[in-house]
């Protein structure tokens, strides 16, 4: 009785093995067709790859899509299709395709990183700033999403917040000479000009070939009246970017500061080649050439500055100097008039014509720039009508 019960459960256990070993079987031949169409696209997905590595996008383009085909929840597939539409300029398509990515995988960082690059570039600063926040979130220290948050933030004015995401920056790659001209660049519309020149010295330390980092320091010290420093700077920046017209004019307006007036000229001149529509070039131009006296050469600024757009009076009264300077004394006079007609007290301009100097006005706050000039001119007491108050003893 024993022997059967025995064989009968053999029996059983038995059927049960070959049932489920079918079972088996049957679910890997179901799975092969699945990993077969896996291998297939992973090996497509690495030639496009390849093919986006040599920038040949369209053939790589080509890939991605077969990979897409065979395998529709492909998330680093469409992040690279992404970036490849990027690169050709078809930001509609490469932001479908980051947006998509994410719908696969939401925790993917470089899809977040690469959405928010085209919301900056579409100034939707906010669908930006929100994405460098997630990409921080899951890679609090990576680098270029710090960079660009800092960006981000100067470009909508929270000046503050882009100086703490550089300092941090700045904690993890200390050698990182653009986070340092950054965050001058955020000193600079905080207007503390110490720590922009602090910061700009430290980036150009790592990095003394930017020029654009030149300039500024220069600029900084030009508005600090260190004239000889920012000329070195200015002169530096031109070694690297010779057809710069801002640092030729504000080079030329160094030297103007010196007294150098040949070295300006030839600045403002150069700038002008460069851009012949800088009007405060062509002014400051005009200005050397008077103080130099090339009066022939000055008249012909004045007289352009004079044909295309707005004249003022100091511009006339200028250019009248430079008639009489030349002994045109006749052609002087409309100048003078018209300066009158503007400004009626313009105590030069009443001197140049030999006429006296009308008081329009007796009040102390006018009283020093009517002595001032009757001192520069040696006026005579008698030649204004009410004539000069008594002075106490």
């Amino acid at each position: 009785m024993c022997e059967y019960r025995r064989k009968i459960g053999y029996r059983v256990t038995m059927k049960k093995l070959g049932r489920s070993i079918g079972l088996a079987c049957l679910a890997l031949c179901a799975s092969l067709p699945l990993a077969h169409a896996t291998e297939k696209s992973e090996a497509l997905f690495h030639r496009a790859v390849e093919a986006h590595w040599t920038w040949n996008l369209q053939e790589a383009i080509r890939l991605y899509d077969k990979v897409l085909e065979q395998d529709p929840y492909h998330a680093r597939a469409f992040f690279q299709r992404g970036v490849a539409y990027r690169s050709l300029g078809k930001i509609d398509l490469a932001l479908a395709d980051f947006t998509q990515a994410l719908n696969v995988q939401p925790d993917m960082a470089d899809a977040l990183y690469g959405r928010g690059l085209i919301y900056a570039r579409q100034n939707a600063f906010d669908k930006a700033i929100a994405d460098m926040n997630a990409v921080l979130a899951r890679e609090p220290a990576r680098r270029d999403a710090l960079k660009t948050r800092a960006k981000l933030l100067l470009a909508i004015g929270k000046i503050d917040e882009a100086i703490a995401d550089l300092d941090k920056l700045l904690g993890i790659a200390p050698s990182m000479s653009d986070a340092y001209f950054m965050r001058a660049e955020a000193y600079l519309k905080k207007g503390d000009n110490k720590k922009a020149l602090d910061d700009l010295s430290a980036g150009l330390t790592l990095n003394p070939r930017n020029a654009h980092a030149l300039i500024e320091r220069a600029n900084i010290l030009l508005a600090a009246e260190d004239q000889k420093s920012a000329i070195r700077d200015y002169t530096n920046a031109l070694a690297l970017a010779p057809d710069n017209a801002e640092a030729l004019e504000n080079r030329g307006k160094a030297y103007a500061a010196l007294k150098n007036w040949d070295a300006a000229e030839k600045d403002f001149t150069r700038a002008l080649e460069v851009k012949p529509d800088l009007r405060l070039a062509l002014l400051n131009r005009a200005e050397a050439r008077y103080q130099s006296g090339k009066y022939a050469e000055a008249l012909k600024d004045y007289d352009q500055l004079k044909t295309n757009g707005k004249v003022e009076a100091g511009l006339l009264l200028r250019r009248a100097q430079v008639l009489m300077a030349l002994k045109r004394y006749q052609e002087a006079l409309p100048d003078l008039d018209r300066v009158l007609e503007l400004e009626p007290n313009n105590l030069p301009a009443h001197e140049l014509r030999g006429e006296r100097t009308p008081h329009c006005s007796s009040s102390i706050r006018r009283l020093p720039i009517l002595m001032r000039s009757w001192r520069k001119s040696r006026m005579k007491p008698n030649t204004c009508s009410r004539g000069p108050r008594p002075m106490r003893r």
